[in-house]
């Protein structure tokens, strides 16, 4: 009798054992080469049936007979390090190039200002935008807890200053300004024959978020994330107009400064999803990334407006302007490219390299301030500020 349920006993097993195999082939093993199940059911299975005296263990030898049927494995499952965690580092190298809207600085006029009727047919002048190098730094973990990680990254962009330069040309007889015109009063109906401007920028950015990378199928994996953003974003304009002497009409010579400031800080949340599309084996696969953010931050702003009558040697300041002031920004961010990885050590470390173009749009960043001394109005320019690049990642997780 004893040696009968001893039988049955064994038989259960077995079939349990079967049915939990085919359960997790089709769950899990197509989706992930992690060690297989099948593997550790027949071991813990060979086991039972080799005790033949049945025990209160029994229990829980079938409970750890059963293999996970998470829908959605780790992508880090291969990771065999028996730590709670493992690190990773990142290094980014930055060539991106910088817009702003509302930045441009005088339109070329073949007629005098003075004439209400003028058709004004020029191209507007602005910055000569350049490229500039940047870099990024982060750190993160690959948590055991159900395949989640952390992120922490640093993003500095500090590219060159855009400049710009027009000089009056033959067939040309005025430049006219287009910031700060409002606020040069009856100065406008003059002929000024240069205009000037240099625009810098500078841009920082901390990151941080939790996510979880994983299978939704064989050769497709997603990363949702959240988090957050922090930004520091300090961007300066100067102008330089320059009026000829001409006796005839009784204009002196006269020269216009002015000078913007404008510093941001903002802190927010920030939501994303990173997808990997898998075209050769494990290795290499086309990315696509999305991040939404707002940052609730602070705008400080200054202005100051001089100009000098060289024929009188009279040096004026028409307004020294300062203003601050809270508000929620939206942020928008996606990038594009492909991504190399590499199992080492028997698959216990990974290298992964990537190129990708990324963008990012900051909406209404530009707040300089204008001011009309002719009729007392303060107003902002307005416009959304834009990024865009070459971003070359390496990383290494161990």
């Amino acid at each position: 009798m004893h040696k009968m349920k001893t039988s049955l006993l064994a038989f259960a097993l077995s079939c349990a054992a079967v049915n939990c195999f085919a359960d997790t082939a089709d769950n899990e093993t197509s989706f992930s080469e992690q060690e297989s199940p099948k593997l550790l059911i027949e071991e813990k299975a060979v086991l039972v049936v080799q005790n033949n005296t049945p025990s209160s263990s029994t229990q829980v030898v079938l409970q750890e007979m059963q293999p996970s049927t998470s829908p959605t494995p780790s992508s880090m499952a291969r990771l065999q390090n028996n730590h709670c965690c493992e690190p990773y580092l990142s290094a980014d190298y930055l060539l991106w190039t910088v817009r702003q809207d509302n930045m441009s600085y005088c339109i070329p006029s073949s007629n005098q200002l003075s004439n209400s009727a003028t058709l004004i047919k020029n191209k507007v002048q602005n910055p000569d935008w350049k490229w500039g190098s940047g870099f990024r730094v982060g750190a993160g973990l690959n948590f055991r807890h159900d395949g989640w990680d952390t992120y922490i990254i640093y993003t500095r962009f500090h590219p060159e200053a855009a400049d710009g330069h027009r000089s009056l040309k033959e067939d040309e007889q005025t430049l006219i300004p287009t910031f700060p015109a409002t606020a040069m009063g009856g100065f406008t109906n003059n002929t000024f024959d240069s205009a000037k401007t240099r625009w810098s920028f500078e841009f920082d950015a901390i990151d941080w978020v939790l996510g979880r990378n994983f299978y939704v199928s064989r050769y497709l994996t997603l990363r949702p994330f959240a988090g957050l953003k922090t930004a520091w974003i300090e961007q300066s304009q100067y102008f330089r107009y320059h009026v000829p002497l001409n006796v005839v009409r009784g204009f002196d010579e006269l020269t216009f400064f002015n000078k913007n400031h404008q510093d941001f800080w903002g802190i927010g949340t920030e939501i994303g999803l990173d997808t990997a599309w898998y075209v050769y084996k494990k290795n290499l696969s086309i990315i696509a990334d999305l991040t939404l953010s707002a940052l609730w931050g602070r705008f400080e702003l200054s202005q100051k407006q001089r100009f000098i009558d060289s024929t009188l040697g009279q040096d004026f300041t028409n307004f020294n302007l300062r203003d601050g002031y809270h508000a929620i920004r939206p942020v928008i961010e996606w990038s594009l490219g492909m991504q190399w990885e590499s199992w080492l050590y028997r698959e216990t470390m990974k290298f992964s390299m990537m190129a990708a173009w990324e963008e990012q749009v900051w909406f209404n960043q530009n707040n300089f301030a204008t001011l009309s001394t002719s009729v007392p109005q303060y107003g902002e320019r307005g416009g959304d500020l834009s990024m865009q690049g070459l971003t070359l990642r390496g990383r290494f997780d161990f």
